[in-house]
């Protein structure tokens, strides 16, 4: 998931915007949230990022997420990588809103 994440940011310029700790820790935390589990808090833990930064990659990565899923999007090639079993189909997961 978290590569899926991080290959859609980099296509949607996030990289340009934030730095490349940042995409990664935000990486973890939307798959934790999609995924409906724990990554090791040690982890997230030991980075002591700027939250304000955290939170706006969030709401930029979650946005690209959604982008992807529809049927014109700009990177429908990564969604159909991600898609297949190989990659254990993380592209057809849905972000919970809640």
């Amino acid at each position: 998931m978290c590569k899926y994440l991080l290959e859609l940011s980099l296509f949607e310029g996030l990289g340009r915007n934030y730095c490349m700790k940042t995409l990664v820790l935000t990486a973890l935390m939307l798959s934790d949230s999609v995924l409906k589990c724990k990554s090791d808090s040690r982890v997230l833990d030991s980075e002591r990022l700027e939250r304000e930064a955290l939170v706006s990659c969030f709401k930029d990565m979650c946005t690209a997420m959604q982008n992807a899923t529809r049927p014109h999007a700009k990177h429908r090639a990564i969604r159909k990588k991600y898609s297949q079993e190989r990659y254990m189909e993380v592209a057809k997961f849905r972000i919970d809103p809640r």
